[in-house]
């Protein structure tokens, strides 16, 4: 997805007492973004926060996670873009998709989801009166997980453990997110860009 008529002011926040901008990055910025807009869900925002006295600026740019994957892509690979040949029209994309349907593939899922709902995790006793920004910066030791387990497979069995608990069942059905452009499509070179997919865990 790319925003060609996007129209996002920069806001530019003063503040006066000494700041550490290497140590208050993380919470200057994040108050002043909602703040400042009301909410933090906006996909696009630029915030400039400005010391005067102490001359230090900081310049943010917030975007979702989609955008900064297309983003930084391009970045880091300029030249990627300068041969590339034209782009394929999207709907030839989907077209082409279609046609690598496998069947065994759709059996698999059939039967692997077979008589399965998604786990929906519990709402909150009250709900959420009104926004609210909670942070806590906490030094942990790394986990070191098995050979065979990554730290994506570590975090979504923590997940499902809480998730477990929760619903007093050993049931469960989770959507993992994972980064589709390193799967391989036939006759497909590279994928460059957005290209997320959720993939469901029973």
């Amino acid at each position: 997805m790319v925003s060609l008529h996007r129209d996002a002011e920069v806001v530019n926040v003063q503040k006066a007492r000494e700041t550490n901008p290497a140590l208050q990055r993380l919470p200057w910025c994040a108050y002043h973004c909602a703040t400042t807009t009301g909410t933090l869900l906006l996909p696009l925002r630029y915030t400039l926060l400005s010391n005067l006295p102490q001359s230090q600026h900081i310049f943010s740019i917030r975007i979702s996670h989609a955008q900064y994957d297309g983003i930084q892509t391009a970045y880091n690979d300029p030249t990627k873009f300068v041969s590339a040949p034209q782009e394929t029209d999207f709907s030839s994309f989907l077209y082409y998709r279609r046609q690598q349907v496998n069947k065994e593939a759709l059996d698999f899922w059939r039967t692997y989801l077979d008589s399965s709902f998604m786990t929906v995790p519990p709402s909150l006793d009250g709900g959420i009166r009104q926004d609210a920004i909670l942070m806590q910066i906490r030094g942990i030791r790394s986990p070191s997980p098995p050979p065979a387990f990554t730290d994506a497979t570590l975090i979504m069995a923590s997940v499902a453990a809480a998730l477990s608990k929760a619903h007093y069942s050993q049931s469960l059905v989770l959507g993992q997110t994972v980064n589709a452009r390193s799967l391989p499509l036939a006759n497909i070179d590279q994928i460059i860009g957005p290209c997320l997919n959720f993939i469901l865990c029973d």
